[in-house]
């Protein structure tokens, strides 16, 4: 867990007040919360707990398949989109991995548990983070497996689907672990996922919990053909979906129509949110912005301030922003902030104003 970002419990500790307390601008979930109706019912659902949830949540997976519009032998549900990424090495049988750079840690480290050695091929910011596929494609020749989190975590790019595609389709003898866990924040993002791709040689990683808010239920889905589905299921524990996360599952899938449009007012207010933070900001040159499709928004410091400096300072009133200086390929003038409800975001917009500022 130590390349992970901001821990709000820590910080609380530390300030010696309650996680309430703090402002989190370092959690990527939906800044509208969950759906309406969702915690309702799950309140209602509290008694299922009483019994042990169905062994291989295969209700919730099937249900799940037909609001994805996929065919329900090629996805498996699981305990958040973290499980298939740290048995994606042993039930892939993974020896050496490429990794999409600079990206969520926990790939390299799922890679390194199972003994799997790593190889990274980093984007560049004077290339706005946009991968180069030649690049990839030839350490993908020392390679069995290439992760890419698409949009990407935390540049916020977006591969779209035709160039993917045909970059998976070019290199048969590589598996791909496509991560589509912020898609759902993209416009026109299901348009732009690769989950019914069918491919041999790609698996899709699911997660509905950021952007239905409800990330401590852990909800994720594998998604890939038949064969690769069976290889996950010998590596996946039984009960490894709680009661009131497949409840959960099920009455989303339930509610398609209401789900699609709270995605899609997310997707405008998420839009909305950005252009504010923007004009609120009164710096000059001195930042650079990687805007990006999803609910967070990675920045280039000035020099004169590091992202250590900036989280300490911000922490002192309470805010939590991701400081990115961990991630491989990014360093300590990077960081992070995901949007919340406009109050908090012009908040830190004069924060950023007052916070770096040159010395004298």
């Amino acid at each position: 867990m130590i390349g992970h970002g901001g821990n709000i419990y820590a910080m609380a500790k530390k300030l010696g007040c309650d996680p309430s307390d703090i402002i989190d601008m370092s959690s990527n979930v939906n800044p509208m919360g969950p759906p309406s109706g969702l915690i309702d019912f799950l309140k209602e659902k509290m008694d299922t707990v009483t019994a042990l949830p169905e062994a291989d949540s295969q209700r919730a997976a099937t249900r799940f398949a037909a609001y994805a519009g996929i065919a329900p032998e090629r996805v498996l549900a699981g305990n958040g989109s973290s499980q298939f990424i740290y048995s994606a090495p042993l039930c892939l049988k993974a020896k050496n991995a490429l990794i999409a750079g600079p990206t969520y840690s926990d790939y390299e480290d799922a890679c390194r548990l199972h003994g799997a050695n790593v190889m990274f091929a980093h984007s560049r910011a004077s290339e706005q983070f946009i991968p180069d596929f030649d690049r990839l494609s030839r350490k993908a020749e020392s390679a069995d497996i290439v992760f890419i989190c698409n949009p990407n975590n935390p540049t916020g790019v977006l591969i779209p689907r035709d160039r993917l595609l045909a970059f998976c389709k070019s290199r048969p003898n590589n598996l791909f672990i496509i991560d589509e866990s912020y898609m759902s924040f993209a416009d026109d993002g299901e348009n732009q996922s690769l989950a019914d791709a069918n491919l041999e040689n790609v698996v899709v990683l699911v997660s509905i919990s950021k952007i239905f808010k409800m990330p401590g239920l852990r909800v994720g889905f594998v998604i890939s053909t038949p064969g690769t589905i069976e290889k996950f299921k010998n590596h996946i524990p039984p009960w490894n979906m709680n009661t009131l996360a497949q409840a959960a599952v099920i009455h989303i899938a339930d509610q398609k129509e209401a789900m699609d449009r709270f995605t899609r007012n997310t997707r405008l207010f998420l839009s909305r949110q950005k252009k504010m933070f923007l004009n609120a900001l009164k710096t000059d040159a001195s930042l650079t912005l990687y805007p990006g499709v999803a609910s967070f928004m990675l920045i280039r410091l000035p020099l004169w301030i590091s992202a250590g400096e900036l989280c300490a300072k911000l922490a002192k009133e309470r805010i939590l922003i991701r400081n990115c200086e961990n991630f491989s390929g990014l360093d300590a003038s990077f960081v992070r902030i995901s949007f919340k409800e406009e109050t908090s975001n012009l908040m830190l917009a004069d924060r950023f104003n007052r916070l770096i500022q040159p010395p004298g």
